[in-house]
């Protein structure tokens, strides 16, 4: 028993007998001795409880905790496997886009991905939409595009170049200021490399497309996810480095003249 509560029913004991009148019968005194037992009896209960309620709570805490941590892990985990994946994403037996009607380039895509082909053959105008499995990641490609009238912020995650015969270009990856959702995308610009800093904003169409040739001809191709929300600029940052993020650069990267 605890020293202190044991010292406290020491006491207890003595100021309830010290008040029995010493004349009492020995029943009486009996009777008295019983109360003090079952006093004793109830403080014990109590203290038990008490106990068992607080080492019952501390258990429900750990498992809690547990369950709490495994998520965590299981997450951890996840993320890893994703990470490890997209560091070995190749572009070897992927198939390959090329514009129907143009002479321009061409550019390589997962085989599990679907292509809906928009295209109109009377006026040579090349149009594709692609997509992944999930429905996830989507590509756009639209040749010749007319050039969006109504610039707008965009803020740089990432910028690489890419050479497609003798056009230097610029793949550019992140998102609208102006936009509600922070979603990200990638889309190949003639912004110049050297002009982009990473999180410094800059002047972008709603639809970033570049010119090809010296005849003035523009297309665009932009990836991004789909059916996903992105309420910060956190989620759409991490998403850059996710498999779909590094998917969608791999497409742009292959880009290549016919």
């Amino acid at each position: 028993m605890n020293p202190q509560l044991s010292h406290w029913l020491s006491r207890l004991r003595y100021k309830v007998v010290k008040k029995m009148d010493p004349i009492q019968s020995p029943k009486n005194r009996r009777k008295h001795e019983v109360i003090f037992a079952l006093i004793v009896v109830l403080l014990l209960i109590g203290v038990g409880a008490y106990l068992y309620t607080s080492q019952h709570k501390k258990m429900q805490d750990a498992v809690s905790l547990n369950a709490k941590l495994s998520i965590e892990l299981q997450s951890l985990s996840s993320q890893l496997i994703s990470a490890k994946s997209a560091t070995n994403i190749t572009t070897a037996n992927w198939k390959s886009y090329c514009d129907p009607y143009q002479s321009v380039f061409c550019f390589k895509y997962p085989p599990s991905w679907t292509v809906k082909d928009n295209s109109d053959s009377q006026f040579k105008y090349a149009s594709a939409s692609l997509s992944n499995s999930n429905k996830t990641l989507t590509l756009t490609y639209t040749n010749p595009y007319i050039k969006d009238d109504f610039p707008s912020n965009f803020i740089p995650y990432s910028a690489s170049s890419v050479t497609v015969g003798i056009n230097n270009l610029t793949i550019l990856g992140g998102y609208y200021v102006e936009a509600v959702e922070h979603t990200p995308v990638f889309a190949i610009t003639n912004t110049p490399l050297s002009s982009v800093k990473q999180g410094q904003s800059i002047t972008v169409g709603t639809v970033p497309v570049f010119q090809y040739d010296n005849n003035s001809n523009m297309a665009e191709i932009t990836i991004q996810p789909t059916n996903q929300n992105f309420t910060s600029t956190q989620q759409a940052n991490a998403w850059f480095s996710s498999v779909n993020g590094k998917t969608a650069l791999a497409i742009l990267k292959s880009i290549y003249s016919k």
